[in-house]
């Protein structure tokens, strides 16, 4: 028992050493954004209001400071945030910001000044929402098919521990379903899509209720869950459909 708690002490201790570093994203010469854990380029950006996100444009040569903006999107207009200068150096540019507390899903968009190829997109999530959603997850039974050994480890190490093996699928296909204690509350199901890495498909399932969902692999992976954007894009599977950003 002494031993369990040492090791406890020391992970929580790990989780507030990391929650002081800013979160950073590396942005390419071409401008596209490589997410972790993605095989090819990387969907538009996600982050946690009230967290720090260091940008960095990898240029590839030197550079100097440039003006950055950012401004809110919403259907109807856009509305001037923040104002500052990125620090230049041997590589290219990079910058910090922490985006507003929000309550709902918020749009951002991040611009280089005479830099239009740099244009970053941004939705940033209600840290509370991810809180208890997170939590209620935690709680549930969970059933996989065909998940492999780090896919359940990354899966544990978000705090779901009570995965059950189901039965194989026809064709190896992986999948992941949540299970309610009430016989009778809907289920929710993803098949993990090793094909398409940008693919989403929500479709309803065999009974009332019952959703059935068609997501990327690489976001069940290690690299993937061990970012803010990797739980963000879990979180959503398993909630209420969300909001195209």
């Amino acid at each position: 028992m002494r031993t369990f708690l040492s090791i406890s002490w020391l992970f929580v201790t790990g989780l507030s050493a990391l929650a002081d570093e800013p979160v950073v994203h590396r942005i390419g010469p071409d401008g596209e954004y490589h997410a972790p854990g993605r095989p090819a380029t990387g969907p538009n950006l996600l982050a946690v209001g009230g967290k720090t996100i260091r940008f960095s444009w990898m240029s590839g040569q030197q550079a100097t400071p440039i003006p950055v903006r950012v401004d809110r999107i919403t259907a109807a207009r856009r509305i001037p945030v923040a104002k500052g200068e990125t620090t230049a150096d041997g590589q290219g540019w990079s910058w910090e910001w922490t985006p507003p507390i929000t309550r709902s899903a918020v749009r951002y968009e991040i611009s280089l000044n005479e830099k239009p190829e740099l244009t970053l997109r941004i939705a940033v999530r209600d840290p509370q929402w991810m809180k208890g959603l997170m939590t209620k997850l935690q709680q549930m039974k969970w059933e996989s098919a065909n998940l492999d050994h780090g896919e359940l480890a990354a899966l544990s190490a978000i705090g779901l521990r009570k995965i059950s093996p189901g039965p194989r699928s026809a064709g190896n296909t992986a999948s992941l379903s949540m299970i309610s204690d009430d016989p009778g509350s809907a289920r929710r199901k993803v098949i993990w899509d090793g094909d398409h890495p940008d693919l989403v498909v929500w479709r309803p399932g065999p009974a009332a209720g019952d959703l059935e969902i068609r997501a990327p692999r690489w976001w069940l992976s290690p690299e993937a869950l061990a970012t803010d954007q990797g739980i963000i894009r879990f979180l959503d599977l398993f909630s209420e459909p969300p909001v195209n950003p």
